[in-house]
């Protein structure tokens, strides 16, 4: 069951998901500290006096061009702690992150230990169901008897024979039950599937 466990916690895309998350909120604490880095920017532009009425097109362009560039530098010194709250929120999102994560792993525990409880739970059912078959096929066998003989009337007949038929419906549920949880517990612990 744990092999199972394990396995399944690597490769279902839930987790893989999950783990995705974590990624993204690692980078939006990184971003959020970053307000508290200083800034440098750059900055340019080009502009031009053109007017309509002026001379060409071309003349102008070539001599009333303005080109600048811009650098600043700035460094927060106070920003009303929001950047503080930023990285609260960036942490408090990363929590959120441990939550997702405990809980996919208690509710693929609990899938798997059912998977389990259950296979076995119809296998113990399917089992008896073979010796509960055995004997209400003797009793419908001993019933048909009786009835020849006419010590029994149809009703008892009947029902005997629905008797029977209810051993062999339900041990053939409880073998198809048995036989679906086999088969998940294999996919969990294989990522395939196969029909027998």
């Amino acid at each position: 069951m744990n092999d199972v466990f394990s396995f399944a916690s690597s490769w279902l895309p839930s987790f893989k998901s999950n783990d995705l998350s974590k990624d993204i909120y690692e980078n939006d604490i990184k971003i959020a500290k970053a307000g508290r880095a200083p800034e440098i920017a750059l900055t340019g532009g080009v502009s031009s006096g053109y007017t309509s009425g002026g001379p060409a097109w071309g003349t102008q362009m070539g001599h009333n061009l303005n080109e600048s560039v811009g650098l600043s530098f700035s460094i927060p010194i106070y920003d009303a702690n929001a950047t503080k709250r930023k990285v609260a929120q960036a942490k408090l999102s990363a929590l959120e992150y441990d939550l997702a994560n405990e809980s996919l792993l208690n509710n693929l525990s609990q899938t798997i230990e059912s998977l389990y409880i259950n296979a076995r739970n119809a296998k113990a059912k399917f089992l008896s169901g073979q010796t509960q078959l055995e004997a209400t096929g003797l009793t419908a066998d001993l019933v048909n008897r009786q009835f020849e003989l006419g010590l029994v009337n149809p009703l008892e007949l009947l029902t005997a024979h629905n008797n029977l038929l209810n051993a062999r419906l339900e041990m053939l549920q409880n073998k198809y039950m048995a036989i679906l949880a086999n088969k998940t517990i294999t996919y969990y612990a294989t990522t395939q599937i196969s029909l027998p």
